[in-house]
């Protein structure tokens, strides 16, 4: 690469020029608005020269030699493209100069600049404008040399500017040369090699370039080798700060006299205005006193003003609201002499001077004194409530100015009605309409209205459609005065299921069964019965029911969800009984009960219920607890005489146990000895020997429980045929 003598030029922009080139960089230049206390970056560029060449020169075919135009291509970004510039060497009579500059832009690397004489035939042969239009540099005619300058330093060249190109390798006339890619710059030393030419009168006859043999290669040139000195930039963050606050003027005070009666009045805001010095859109808030808007009583009302700006400065200023009562009241007072008032919502009534006062002009109501008193003479102040409706009252109105008043008679009358407090209901089709929930009614005076059903009316009875049933309830309330609300509606949808659920599985015990045997009947399953293991999906009836109040009025229960008037089911069943104990033991049993649902509306038989449950419920009575032994120690006699060294032994008759069951019956009884089981009543051979014994007792029911216990037998000495002690 060739170098050059100086490599750099520096240039520091214009503050207008900088912002301009920053936002050709990606930079947003702050508005006026923007530019208080935000920071913004003034950039000093050093623009390093060599990063822009000469790629194509042409001496166009059209009248008068047109277009005849000079290519650029940017190498690198260029920061300030006025640093370059460039002239035409005519002739071969030597350098001529720049003749032309740059204007002071930013280029991105990869930009073709194109510099014309003229634009109309440029734009005609090219079919797109030129970048820049100029008369002299670019006005050559294919035997004349381009000079490319930065800050004056020829940096690149095309031809020789001391010969003229008439008849040279590089003479382009009615024709073109354009750069090779990946040259250049080449300084001021023209280089052939680092160029390709169309001939001289390629072009001629040709009116674009788009139709001509051998066409200008527009903007084709690309160049990877890189510019011959980098850019530098030094960038300087300067934040310029707004101290000042607006400038804010409120109005003179606002007087205000009120009309006859008033006690206060509505003041709109007006005359406040702002100023800043760099915010044109100040904000002015109200930050004390009574808001406008609102109502000013009498007196004098100190207000607030603050105007802040967008950085948050701000000032404030105070004026006053003054409130004058009206000034020419009636010295003289006149009551109504009868006012019927009406007791409010909340059971209260204030009686104010403007309901007994009648003529005037008066001044603030609120100044003057009403005293009510009952028939007694008993002092109530202004303030009536449910007590005193229909009573005559005596009101007394004074001003408290100059001590005049006046009276008048009142009667409290309450013309309020109830207010009742309506839901729509939703409620499963086992539930019956006249069964929802009364609404709630509150009255003023009456601490229990009474409350009307006005009608129930069917509005949609078709529970196939949507699977439900529309009812429209209406509601009356009456207070003691007669006071009569107004309707109040509710919609009451009564849903069928979706889903059918079948009765669980159910364990009964067999004493159960025996107590009240309707507990396996296909009837409801009562909410009391308790299920002692929630873990299973078998309801383990509890035990301790035992008595007929306890079971009375249970089953083991039906598909209780599809029982209704607006369910549109409909089941049977049928039971199969088994006996696990035996066929005479009936008093024990399995019920496999298989349930049969109809969906009328839809005409199909449900075998499948909630949550994948199927038809068929098992309901069994079951004998869990074993039989019960009755037994005592027993002493007998040996009746087997010793023979030395055995001692005496006794075969003697050992007597039954007594075994009760509580349902299945004793099956069986087993007496066990150390030498074996009693058989047949008798103590087993060889007998047992004087002293005592533990026997062991087991007894069967016949469901095979076991019951096992234990009995001491003892045995005297006493000579073989001896009597029984």
């Amino acid at each position: 690469m060739l170098a050059l003598t100086k490599c750099f030029a520096k240039t520091i922009l214009p503050h207008s020029q900088l912002q301009e080139r920053e936002a050709g960089r990606g930079a947003q230049a702050p508005s006026a608005m923007q530019t208080a206390q935000l920071p913004y970056a003034v950039t000093n560029g050093v623009s390093g020269c060599g990063n822009l060449v000469i790629t194509g020169v042409i001496d166009g075919p059209l009248t008068g030699g047109i277009p005849k135009a000079v290519e650029f291509y940017a190498l690198t970004d260029i920061p300030d493209l006025s640093a370059y510039g460039f002239g035409s060497a005519n002739n071969g009579g030597g350098s001529d100069g720049q003749e032309f500059t740059f204007p002071a832009v930013a280029v991105t690397a990869g930009t073709h600049i194109w510099v014309a004489t003229e634009a109309v035939a440029f734009q005609a042969f090219f079919g797109f404008a030129p970048t820049y239009v100029n008369a002299n540099a670019p006005s050559i005619n294919g035997d004349d040399a381009i000079e490319l300058f930065c800050n004056g330093m020829v940096i690149d060249v095309f031809g020789d500017i001391n010969l003229s190109g008439t008849g040279q390798p590089w003479e382009y006339m009615d024709g073109w040369a354009y750069r090779v890619n990946n040259t250049g710059p080449d300084a001021s030393f023209f280089q052939l090699g680092n160029w390709t030419f169309s001939g001289i009168n390629a072009l001629d006859n040709q009116t674009t370039n788009a139709t001509s043999p051998i066409p200008f290669p527009v903007n084709t040139y690309t160049g990877s080798q890189g510019g011959v000195c980098p850019n530098d930039f030094h960038t300087v963050n300067i934040t310029i700060n707004d101290l000042l606050p607006p400038v804010l003027v409120c109005p003179p005070n606002i007087t205000v006299t009120l009309q006859a009666g008033l006690c206060e009045t509505s003041v709109q805001l007006s005359g406040v205005s702002a100023t800043d010095n760099c915010d044109l859109s100040v904000v002015i808030t109200q930050v004390g006193g009574i808001p406008f808007g609102d109502y000013f009583p009498i007196g004098i009302h100190p207000v607030v003003m603050r105007a802040t700006d967008d950085l948050g400065n701000f000032s404030t200023c105070t004026f006053d609201v003054i409130v004058l009562e009206y000034p020419f009241p009636s010295q003289s007072l006149v009551c109504n002499t009868l006012v019927q008032a009406t007791i409010g919502q909340n059971g209260m009534s204030v009686i104010n001077a403007d309901m007994i006062l009648e003529g005037g002009p008066y001044g603030c109501y609120d100044d003057y004194i009403v005293t009510i008193t009952d028939d007694t003479g008993l002092e109530l102040g202004n303030v009536l409530t449910c007590n005193q409706v229909g009573d005559f009252l005596i009101a007394k109105v004074m001003d408290p100015d100059n001590g005049n008043s006046c009276w008048g008679q009142i009667v409290l009358e309450d013309k309020t009605p109830p207010v009742i407090t309506c839901q729509d209901w939703t409620i499963p089709c086992t539930k019956a309409v006249n069964s929802v929930s009364e609404p709630t009614v509150v009255d003023n005076c009456d601490a229990h209205p009474v409350l009307e059903l006005g009608g129930i009316t069917p509005i949609e009875l078709d529970a196939c459609d949507d699977n439900a049933v529309r009812f429209l309830r209406t509601w009356y309330a009456i207070d003691i005065y007669g006071n009569t609300s107004m309707p109040c509606l509710e919609i009451i949808t009564v849903e069928r299921p979706m889903e059918v659920d079948f009765p669980t599985d159910i364990v009964w015990q067999c004493y159960q069964y025996a107590t009240r045997n309707q507990i396996v009947n296909a009837t409801k399953l009562k909410s009391s019965i308790v299920d002692t293991d929630l873990s299973t999906d078998i309801i383990n009836v509890s035990t301790s029911l035992i008595t007929v109040a306890q079971l009375s009025g249970t089953g083991s229960g039906v598909p209780e969800n599809i029982i209704g008037e607006y369910c549109k089911y409909n089941y049977s069943f049928s039971d199969e009984i088994i006996f696990p104990c035996g066929d005479n033991i009936t008093g024990v049993f399995e019920i496999i009960r298989t349930w049969t649902v109809i969906d009328w509306c839809t005409g199909n038989v449900i075998v499948t219920g909630v949550g994948g449950e199927d038809n068929v419920q098992v309901i069994k009575v079951m004998d869990t607890e074993p039989p019960i032994i009755t037994a005592t120690n027993l002493t007998v006699n040996a009746n087997i005489p010793g023979v030395h060294p055995q001692p005496c032994r006794s075969t003697a008759a050992f007597p039954s146990p007594g075994v009760t069951d509580n349902c299945s019956g004793v099956a069986s009884v087993v007496i066990n000895t150390q030498f074996g089981q009693v058989v047949n009543g008798h103590i087993p051979d060889p007998g047992l020997p004087i002293g005592l014994h533990i026997v062991t007792i087991q007894a069967f029911d016949n469901c095979g429980n076991v019951a096992k216990g234990h009995r001491a037998n003892g045995h005297r000495r006493h000579c073989p045929n001896a009597d029984l002690c």
